[in-house]
């Protein structure tokens, strides 16, 4: 357990005082409320310069502090975002309340339950269902529908959902349970299929990064399925994969792959494809782009494994060019590899990569980067630490980390880490056991009142 604690990115990093006292009035302000706007913070902050513990050189000061209370786990911020959820459990549990089972959806849904059953299939929800949700009886009193706005917009930042119309519609991918058919495929000629290849199965990441390529890249979805059961769409949107096209044409699909063989090297992984229909070109280029925009993805979804090498991911190509397919017959080979020793054949590797680097023979660098990464990642933390360090008198959070690390309802939202591998089945029983805090949020109006309070009151006893 020690060696757990303190393998974490932040253990023993050293702040200024006022980010102290800073994040000892935010968890008091949690006690009247979830969510508090930037400006409003800000705003009071700076009319109260005069008290020397909470003095900030400015906004990007106080920004800095926010986003690394973001990263240890004490808040919810981005820079995307005005809002700041201060109860992150409170945040959980309302994304519980959209993700629950069907025992649950037929004793608490039963005016909407036709609409929740269809969301339950695709994964694809309407606004009014999560209104419809969030009124509910055992939603009320936790005040949801007063922040609707800054709840979803955390929720697609975070990558669980992805905005299809605005604020009409939303994509749920861990909810999607259509089975995958090759068949949507046909008649398409594909790229080869690359792999970004797991220890374990990376579910949460393949949800994450579908709902990213939505919400961030623009990329929308394929509307060409004609396997579909339900009475919504024809998006082709799976339980294994997602097919999105970028304006240039190319599709996309992004899916994920178990082998039950136990023999194979390697079982799991993320696999990305291109294709087009026949009669056009496959122009190499475009699928190029988006290998870079992946990977980049990727990498900040499992930036914060830290030091745990073995949860990184490397980079391959299934051996043959063929459709994808959740249960493959084929195999993966490295990048550097020149044959396939499963099926005993030697593979041409520079043909393989070429829809996806522009000069294959000469990159041979990019084969395996989890080193190359993780030094990236240490690089930035000693700037960041050297930015931190600044203070005349840093305070140490290392016994404020040993407390956080103990509180079993601290439920942060899926962020990358080791409880990945688990089936999201597992993290909605961990989440029904979850003590909710019922306090009512103060209203926008009241927050400035609010905080000079706890500013004045903590002035005083400080």
């Amino acid at each position: 357990m020690l060696k757990v604690v303190t393998d974490k990115r932040h253990w023993g990093e050293t702040i200024p005082t006022s980010w102290v006292h800073l994040e000892a009035l935010l968890m008091k302000i949690k006690e009247r409320q979830k969510v508090l706007q930037k400006t409003v913070l800000w705003d009071t902050l700076s009319s109260k310069s005069d008290q020397q513990i909470l003095e900030f050189e400015g906004e990007e000061d106080m920004t800095t502090a926010l986003k690394f209370f973001n990263n240890i786990g004490v808040i919810l911020f981005t820079t995307s975002s005005e809002s700041i959820i201060l109860d992150v459990q409170w945040f959980v549990n309302a994304f519980k309340h959209i993700i629950t089972d069907e025992s649950h959806a037929k004793l608490d849904m039963v005016k909407n339950f036709k609409d929740w059953d269809n969301f339950n299939k695709n994964g694809i929800l309407p606004n009014k269902l999560v209104t419809e949700i969030w009124k509910l009886d055992i939603c009320k009193e936790f005040k949801y529908m007063e922040y609707t706005k800054d709840l979803i917009c955390h929720m697609i930042n975070l990558g669980m959902i992805a905005e299809m119309e605005k604020d009409e519609k939303y994509y749920v991918p861990c909810m999607n349970k259509q089975k995958y058919d090759i068949s949507v495929l046909k008649k398409c000629i594909c790229s080869s299929t690359l792999c970004f290849i797991f220890q374990y199965l990376p579910l949460v990441i393949f949800h994450r990064l579908v709902a990213r390529c939505i919400s961030k890249e623009g990329w929308r979805i394929w509307e060409h399925n004609d396997q579909t059961n339900t009475d919504d769409t024809n998006y082709c949107l799976f339980h294994t994969a997602a097919i999105l096209q970028d304006k240039d044409g190319v599709k996309i699909l992004i899916g994920i792959s178990e082998n039950k063989n136990k023999k194979l090297t390697y079982r799991y992984s993320i696999e990305i494809q291109g294709f087009v229909l026949q009669g056009k070109e496959m122009q190499a280029q475009f699928t190029r782009r988006k290998r870079e925009k992946i990977i980049d993805h990727i990498n900040d979804l499992t930036s914060c494994f830290g030091a745990n090498y073995d949860l990184t991911y490397r980079i391959g190509y299934r051996c043959s060019i063929a459709p994808f397919s959740d249960t493959p017959t084929s195999h993966i080979i490295l990048e550097t590899a020149d044959e396939c020793n499963p099926c005993r054949e030697g593979v041409d590797i520079n043909h393989l990569r070429s829809f996806w680097m522009v000069d294959a023979a000469s990159e041979d660098n990019a084969v395996d980067n989890n080193e190359e990464k993780h030094k990236k990642n240490v690089d930035q933390d000693t700037v960041a630490q050297r930015t931190i360090e600044h203070a005349d008198k840093p305070n140490t959070l290392t016994s404020n980390d040993e407390q956080r690390d103990g509180y079993e309802e601290n439920s942060n939202p899926p962020t990358g880490n080791d409880e990945e591998s688990q089936p999201l089945t597992s993290i909605d029983e961990q989440r029904a056991g979850y003590e909710e805090n019922s306090d009512p949020p103060a209203g926008k109006d009241e927050e400035s009142q609010h905080i000079h309070h706890f500013m004045a009151s903590y002035s005083s006893s400080g």
